[in-house]
Formats: C-alpha cells, structure tokens, sequence
C-alpha cells in the first residue's frame, strides 16, 4: 500500500548525502589541451592552458580538481620572462596561487605540465590481452559524471562551460577525434597531430579523446546548416558500421525540424571503441558508441541501433547545449534524450507504428 498522505516523496535513496556544487571565483573562458599519449605505458604527457576571469573579487588561489595527475609546474602564460606559480596538491585538488591577484574583471593564463600513468578513471587504455589477444590497441575516455579530473586539471562540474581547443599527437597511422571541428591534421615525423576547436562552451564532462586506428566514414551532409557527419570503426566493421550509424543524417534533420532548432555544432561524429562502460556517451560533436551496437545483416532483422544513436544525437541539444546546473537536474538531460527515442522511431514508421 502507498502513503495515503499527499506530501511529496523524496527520490533520494536512504544514506544520501546532499552535495552541491563548488562556488565560482572565475569563469573559465577557454581550455587549451596539448596530448601525447603512450600506448605502451598507457600514460598521458598533457599540458592544460586554461583563460579564466576573475569575477567581482580579487583571486589570490584557485583550487582545481585533479586526481593523480602528477604535475610538473604551473606557469603564468605571457609574461617574460615565464613566471612560475606556485602550486599545492592534495586530496584530489590542485590548489594555485596567484601573485599579484588576478583583479576583479581581469583575465589570467596559465599553462599546467603534468603527467598521468594509468589512470583509475577516465581514460582507457584497450590493448590485447593473452584471453584477447584479436583486440585493437585504441584508447577512449569517459568524463561523465566527474572524471574529466582523472586526465587534464579543470573545474569539473556541469555548471561550468567554455570553448576548448584540444591537440593531440599520436603514431602516425592512428586517427585521434576531439571535440568541434577539425582544424589541423599534420605530420611530424613518426608522429600525427589533429587539433579540434569547440567554440561553442560545453561542460569538462563532454571533454573527450579517442585515438586508434580507426577508418573513417563521411556520411552525407545533413540539416540547415549541411553539418559533416562521421563514423569511425576499428577496420573490418565498415559494413557493420553503416547498418548502425547510417540513418544519423536523417535523424539529424528530424530533430531539427521538430526542435525547430538546426544543429548546433560545427560537425557530428560517431565512433565505436571496445569495452565501453556505456551503451553511449554524448561528447559533443563526437560520441564515442559501444562496439556492441555494431552487428552483421543476420541480426538487423531482429536488432536496430537507431534507438541508441538518436538517444545520443539528442543530447547534443540536451545536456550539451543546454545543460543542467547540477547533477541532481540530470534526469532532464536523461529525459529528453529518451522522449527523442520515440521521435525518431515515429518519424520512420509512422504514429501507428
């Protein structure tokens, strides 16, 4: 029997603790990553270049998170000679001092050097194993709810936005995604570096990286504003990869057309990685889809991946676009995403259906 009361009902489990997100002294304007990973040792040599402005108060210490990230130095960028800040680690944060103080409205840069070697979270490493020995070496992260922490120093929670440009340089014969648009692709030497710029703020929690040897499908141009969209698969799943991401172009324009809102981003991508720990994950312009959606014309009779795909093409309006504030507001993003399900499923086979 239900409670005959009509008081509302809490949807917090018992032992639940509230938590609340941390007070702002800065807007951060802009996070600059540089990535060199290494396959072998499954590490990751980053540099974090990170525009933030003070609010209506002088900034003495600015306290970041950052879970086992060892870093090197924290330099202020755009002074000569370089000035170096200093800087404390502890319980998962790292804690910067400015001196003099970033006065109130004024902008600061700064340049953090670190290290990470096989995180906890966050970043994955997929190599093959003795049991597995037919994997792929790739790598792909995962930020959401808060792991951006455990691979580049930031302000890792949904309410804070800004662009980003992400660098990254890999072995030459390995494709690297980032989010926004691809405005660099160059060889040096042994090595490739891809930089993606995202103009539009989004949340640390989107932030991603994936690297391997990926081949790369150009779909067809969709929307308004004729977005490029992608796939990306481990070779030999190209036939696999257009059964479950083909349809992506027309999703695209039916969510435009029922939002009455074009696509919000430069371009879209999907790419499939193995052992995912999720079906899907919205990064924005760039999710990263479990391998597992992938399967072969016998079971397309049975199976469709249209339902995961839109879910995640949803979020690009909903939960990267528009962002809940807090953690606790995640339902909404959860919500639309599932509503958009059925859009997408009605928009095929029609309202009886």
């Amino acid at each position: 029997m239900g409670d005959d009361t009509n008081e509302p009902q809490s949807f917090a489990l018992p032992g639940a603790r509230p938590q609340y997100g941390p007070d702002k002294v800065v807007a951060v304007e802009e996070i600059a990553l540089h990535l060199t990973p290494d396959f072998d040792s499954e590490s990751l040599d980053g540099v974090c270049t990170t525009t933030v402005r003070a609010f209506d108060e002088p900034v003495t210490r600015l306290e970041l998170d950052a879970v086992d990230l060892d870093v090197e130095r924290v330099e202020l960028i755009g002074n000569t000679p370089p000035k170096m800040l200093n800087f404390t680690r502890r319980d998962g944060k790292l804690d910067i001092e400015f001196d003099p103080p970033v006065a109130a409205g004024e902008r600061a840069t700064f340049a953090v050097r670190y290290r990470v070697s096989k995180p906890r979270h966050g970043l994955f490493f997929i190599k093959p194993t003795p049991d597995q020995p037919q994997k792929i070496a790739h790598l792909w992260t995962q930020s959401q709810d808060q792991y951006a922490r455990f691979w580049f120093p930031c302000l890792d929670y949904p309410h804070e936005k800004q662009r980003t440009v992400t660098t990254m340089v890999v072995p030459k014969g390995t494709f690297a995604l980032g989010n926004g648009e691809l405005v660099e692709r160059r060889d040096e030497g042994e090595k490739t570096l891809f930089r993606y710029r995202q103009d539009v703020p989004h949340s640390t929690y989107l932030v991603t990286m994936v690297a391997g040897p990926f081949v790369e499908v150009v779909q067809a141009k969709a929307g308004k504003n004729q977005v490029p969209v992608h796939y990306y698969v481990l070779p030999g799943s190209e036939g696999q990869g257009e059964r479950s991401f083909g349809r992506t172009p027309k999703m695209i324009e039916c969510f435009e057309e029922k939002l009455q809102t074009p696509y919000p981003y430069a371009r879209y991508s999907q790419v499939a990685v193995s052992d995912f720990i999720f079906g899907g994950m919205e990064n924005t312009t760039a999710t990263t889809q479990t391998d597992r959606t992938l399967h072969d014309e016998t079971a397309h009779a049975d199976f469709s991946s249209d339902p995961l795909v839109a879910h995640e093409l949803a979020h690009q309006w909903f939960g990267d676009l528009l962002t809940c504030r807090d953690w606790s507001h995640a339902w909404l993003n959860e919500g639309f995403a599932t509503y958009f399900e059925a859009v997408c499923h009605e928009a095929e086979l029609r309202y009886d259906e």
